[in-house]
This record gives structure tokens, C-alpha cells and sequence, in this order.
């Protein structure tokens, strides 16, 4: 089996030193060799992702209801270059101008991501259940990391539950993993994107995005970090409550999440530059 650190990604942005954060000293930039990647994306109460966006610069982007556009991370990273971890992310889709909106298709937010650069993901919460990675994305990112436990199982199906280390439930849930995308996710990404973007798109052998940080005494602006993808499959498809469960609790369950579009990303090749790298 070929070693995935030698994958063309960690070539284009490879290892570069080191960085002292209060674990100790750690490998940048961020790099993901290998694991699952599963993004949940829907529309959450735009008053309380509102609440993130106090004093920021940026504005968050709503869908034609008025509702917030807002995305959910859940990772296994089984080889990293800060070790294997797991992470719970909650995003909102950001501009830096107000009234940007999308429509209220359920892959409205992940055709928004691909084909419009000027948008990216502003960070509302994320856990780690690593020491050294939460240190790595508070003192060095400058995001507001926390830690967390928790387990995820991948069969026919991805399993997961995460909680606070005094046990409190953050995300629990039970999600297809399909082969394939479902026709008519394809097919609404292609009314959006058109079929030349679609194969544009297609064609990449990397996807980019931008995620912003809420301002921190680390980074007090919101920067824009690049971020780059490479897996063989991302496969979509819509949520359907009828096949896919997904509880939310703690500090997210104030957002009344609603999920609408599944991404699963495998193996999941990832690198996470810091918003000052000459590489972005």
C-alpha cells in the first residue's frame, strides 16, 4: 500500500518546521494523511448564529428564508501530522459584506463553497479530543478549541458520539455512507453550478476553501485560512430523517439545526494553513 504521506498534496505543502504551543513544540502546517471526513450541511436560526458574529468582520450568509446557512464537521483523522484525533466543528457560511444570501436547496451551502471564492466558513465551535491538537488550534490558529471524547465507527453506516470531558453529550447520530451520490443532489448541484463548472470542479485534483477564526487575543482578526482537500471519494447526498439521525445537545443545541445535505470525504487528505502562511 502506498504511503499516504506521499500523496501530490503534502508535496504542494509540505512540512515547514515547527511551532511552540503549550504542549510543546508541533509540526505546521496542519496535515490529515488519512481518515473520514463527514460535512452536514442545512439551516440553522439566524438570530443565534448572529450571536457569533458580534464585533467580527465578517457577515454570515443566509438562505432565501432567511435562515442561516450553517455546516457541521465530524472527523476521524486516523494518521495526522499532530497524531490521530477527532473533531466536531460548527460552521457558518460568511461574506465579508452583509446581505450576501443562497438559495434554500439542501446543497445550496455546498454549491456556495465550490463555486463562490469570495465566501468561506466562519468557525462557532470546535472540540478535539487531543491535548496537543486543541493547543495547537487555540495558540497557534487562534481558534477557540476545546477538548472532547468521544467515538466514531465507520461500516455501512457512520456512528458517532461526542461529549464534554464531564460527559456532557455535544453530537450523537447515526449516518448513511453511501457508494454514490444520490441523483438528485447531482443533479441540483448542476442546476446551480451549471455542467462546465461541474466538470471544471470535477477536473481539480484539490478542493479549496477558506475558514475565518472569531477574533482571539492569538488572532485578533478574522483570517482567512486556506484549506485543501484531496480525497478519492466525496460522495452527497440528501439528509432524510426517515434513514439518518442526528441529536445535537450542549452549546448546539441552541442553533435548531436542521440538516438538509450529507458530504462523506474518504480518505481524507487535508492541509489546514495558518491565515500568514506565504502559501496561501
Amino acid at each position: 500500500m502506498q504511503d499516504p504521506r506521499r500523496h501530490p498534496l503534502f508535496w504542494r505543502f509540505p512540512l515547514a518546521g515547527t511551532v511552540a504551543v503549550s504542549t510543546g513544540d508541533l509540526p505546521k502546517p496542519y496535515h490529515v494523511y488519512d481518515g473520514h471526513g463527514l460535512l452536514i450541511t442545512g439551516q440553522a436560526k439566524a438570530d443565534v448564529v448572529a450571536q457569533a458574529f458580534v464585533d467580527q468582520d465578517v457577515f454570515p450568509v443566509l438562505t432565501q428564508s432567511g435562515k442561516a446557512a450553517m455546516g457541521l464537521f465530524i472527523c476521524s483523522f486516523t494518521d495526522a501530522s499532530l497524531g490521530p484525533h477527532l473533531e466536531l466543528q460548527a460552521v457558518a457560511l460568511c461574506a465579508d459584506a452583509p446581505g450576501q444570501t443562497i438559495s434554500d436547496d439542501p446543497t445550496a451551502f455546498l454549491g456556495a463553497l465550490a463555486s463562490r471564492p469570495e465566501l468561506a466558513v466562519l468557525s462557532l465551535n470546535l472540540w478535539n479530543d487531543t491535548a496537543s491538537v486543541v493547543a495547537y488550534n487555540r495558540d497557534y490558529l487562534g481558534l477557540e478549541a476545546d477538548l472532547a471524547r468521544g467515538q466514531i465507527s465507520l461500516g455501512k453506516r457512520m456512528d458517532f458520539t461526542i461529549e464534554a470531558p464531564d460527559g456532557t453529550a455535544l453530537a450523537e447520530g447515526s449516518i448513511r455512507k453511501n457508494r454514490l451520490s444520490d441523483l438528485g443532489a447531482t443533479f441540483a448541484l448542476m442546476r446551480q453550478l451549471g455542467l462546465h463548472q461541474v466538470l471544471r470542479l470535477a477536473r481539480q485534483p484539490f478542493a479549496l476553501a477558506h475558514l475565518v477564526n472569531r477574533k482571539t487575543p492569538v488572532l485578533p482578526r478574522n483570517g482567512r485560512a486556506r484549506t485543501i482537500t484531496a480525497a478519492d471519494q466525496m460522495v452527497i447526498t440528501r439528509f432524510a430523517a426517515k434513514h439518518d439521525r442526528l441529536s445535537l445537545c450542549g452549546p448546539l443545541a441552541a442553533y435548531d439545526f436542521e440538516p438538509l445535505c450529507i458530504e462523506h470525504m474518504s480518505p481524507f487528505r487535508f492541509v489546514y494553513l495558518h491565515p500568514d502562511d506565504p502559501s496561501q
